[in-house]
């Protein structure tokens, strides 16, 4: 990512309304994210619009001055990171403003239930995400109040 980058938060006109009025809750989010608590943000538009009613906020995010945990790709960490926090509840990443990393295709949560309940190795479930469509847009997590506080809200957009 670039130091500025423009990014969307997809939503419900009710949430939207939310955000709006009293601003980002990082607590507030349908749980069992990849990265923890947070609030997330994606780089493309459309998958953004594809969540809740279609309801978009785009954000500028200006990353100076922020630690960041940047996945370039699929890797040990990543999977190690999902893994702890979609089967254990470990947030690893809290001591970061913001995480960034790849998205995976919507197998992904059934693979961490297979392996949670040791049907497949860490290999198998390696190598099957590896095999699945990985997206070059990015999940970006906001993570603290410093990161919120590196946002600017951009102009909106609803189907």
């Amino acid at each position: 990512m670039s130091k500025r980058k423009t990014l969307f938060h997809g939503t419900d006109k009710k949430s939207k309304k939310q955000i709006t009025k009293h601003g980002i809750k990082l607590h507030v989010n349908r749980g069992n994210q990849d990265f923890g608590d947070g609030f997330y943000l994606t780089s493309n538009k459309g998958r953004a619009k594809a969540r809740g009613d279609g309801s978009v906020l785009a954000y500028e995010l200006n990353e100076q001055g922020l630690n960041i945990k940047m996945y370039r790709d699929i890797s040990d960490e990543w999977e190690n990171e999902i893994f702890e926090q979609r089967v254990n509840g470990n947030d690893i990443s809290k001591e970061y403003d913001v995480v960034v990393g790849p998205i995976a295709d919507a197998k992904i949560g059934y693979l961490i239930e297979l392996l949670a309940r040791g049907e497949i190795t860490r290999e198998d479930f390696r190598i099957a995400i590896t095999q699945g469509k990985i997206s070059e847009e990015v999940q970006v997590a906001i993570k603290t109040k410093k990161a919120v506080e590196h946002l600017t809200r951009k102009e909106e957009d609803e189907r």
